[in-house]
């Protein structure tokens, strides 16, 4: 970075904490060139994959302190209210302003993606007339509300995906959904599974325990019909079993997020 600034090319340092539908982050590059085009790179990035990726916040390094937030520091929001970053998740990726209803006592509510095996913060709000407000929200992906204090973080609200037009809320429905061919979730390879007991989680107000089987060969996982249609979660107690997304049913087969 500091040898582009030194042949005269203005080069951002750009942070992404947490992706949005694949474990961990990453960091980039971006310029604008003479052409007025937005450009961001890796230099050290060779996966073609990595161009379909989408993060649900994306924060550039600055050189003077930024405005003061209203919203107070917390042990949840320090990412958000760091005054040495900004918010450019617009100039990557389509976004949106979002607003949703909220029925909480709380006057800041998060929104979280789930990674790595729990939840990051990546938007806050302040709730006014039981409403709650979020600019710059990437679309296409999956956010939880949540409020948090001293001991965790708690759901406010049905989680749900932002697309450009709309916004799919994901509500419990008992009905019975077939949930077969399941692998263990990764970004390159179909994973081999262990010999453990796999357990299906669903959401409702958390993640609470649906039904455990163990695999009957080495990739597969067949739960078979369960009596309720919402957002799952596999789970099993190795690290591959803790990393694994979040997914919807749709026409048969899992989508992740």
């Amino acid at each position: 970075m500091q040898q582009m600034h030194a042949i005269g090319i203005p080069l951002n340092l750009d942070i992404i904490p947490y992706h949005g539908k694949v474990n961990g982050g990453h960091t980039y590059n971006s310029f604008i060139d003479e052409n007025h085009q937005f450009i961001y790179f890796s230099p050290y990035e060779r996966e073609p994959e990595r161009n379909n990726w989408i993060a649900p916040l994306v924060q550039r390094v600055c050189y003077e302190l930024q405005p003061k937030q209203k919203i107070k520091l917390t042990r949840w929001n320090g990412q958000l209210m760091n005054r040495t970053l900004v918010n450019v998740t617009s100039e990557y990726y389509n976004s949106r302003i979002v607003q949703i209803p909220i029925q909480v006592t709380d006057s800041i509510v998060y929104l979280a993606t789930y990674n790595r095996g729990k939840f990051e913060v990546v938007a806050q709000g302040i709730v006014r007339q039981k409403k709650v407000f979020y600019p710059r929200i990437s679309c296409g992906l999956l956010y939880f509300p949540m409020v948090g204090n001293s001991t965790g973080l708690f759901p406010a609200g049905n989680p749900f995906v932002v697309t450009k037009d709309s916004i799919r809320v994901i509500v419990p429905t008992q009905c019975s959904i077939l949930v077969n061919g399941l692998n263990l979730y990764d970004i390159k390879k179909v994973l081999k599974l262990d010999a453990e007991s796999y357990t299906l989680l669903y959401w409702e107000n958390g993640w609470k325990p649906l039904k455990d089987i163990t695999p009957t060969d080495s990739y597969t996982l067949n739960f078979g019909k369960v009596p309720i249609k919402t957002l799952f979660l596999l789970h099993c107690n190795t690290y591959m079993g803790r990393m694994q997304r979040p997914f919807l049913i749709e026409n048969g087969k899992p989508v992740y997020y």
